[in-house]
């Protein structure tokens, strides 16, 4: 050594160097783990939180409308007017209204969307209630059920026009 040279220096405490091998053990555990995320996700499969894979559930929008006339037998009279709403259910159809509930369910009755209707529209002879619920798991046909009235089932190529008529 030389009277210029600095002595050796050790590794700082708690610090210490990895060997290449154990770098690149590392690098393809990393390449391995992150590929396999890749083609799972690219699979349409959901990690989550620990919790397992399971599949993504693709999402579609149920539109389309309540409706209803303004006059049945024998009961007669089945809506009214009104200035802010357009038109409001009466009698047996007091329940039918802007806001009022309408549930989706799947193929098992499992309740799967929950929506409300618009404001009702008078047309003349006929009230209808928009309804647009989104955010609905996406299977090959739903049970719809608006207020207390019974499901009715919707097919798939129809949930883009779905049309319902009460009275």
């Amino acid at each position: 050594m030389s009277d210029n040279e600095a002595p050796a220096q050790p590794p700082a405490p708690g610090r210490r160097s990895i060997g290449v091998r154990t770098a690149i053990v590392i690098a393809v555990a990393t390449v391995v783990a992150l590929s396999a995320a890749i083609i799972t996700l690219a699979n349409g499969y959901d990690i989550g939180a620990g919790l397992g894979v399971r599949p993504f559930a693709a999402k579609v929008s149920l539109r389309g409308t309540v409706t209803m006339p303004e006059y049945s037998e024998p009961t007669g009279e089945n809506w009214v007017r009104v200035p802010v709403d357009g038109c409001v259910g009466i009698g047996g159809f007091d329940d039918m209204a802007e806001g009022t509930a309408v549930t989706v369910y799947d193929p098992s009755s499992k309740v799967i969307a929950v929506g409300n209707l618009g404001a009702g529209v008078d047309a003349g002879t006929t009230c209808s209630w928009p309804l647009t619920i989104t955010g609905v798991p996406d299977l090959p046909f739903y049970q719809i059920e608006v207020s207390h009235r019974g499901k009715v089932t919707v097919q798939r190529a129809d949930i883009g026009s779905i049309r319902l008529t009460l009275g």
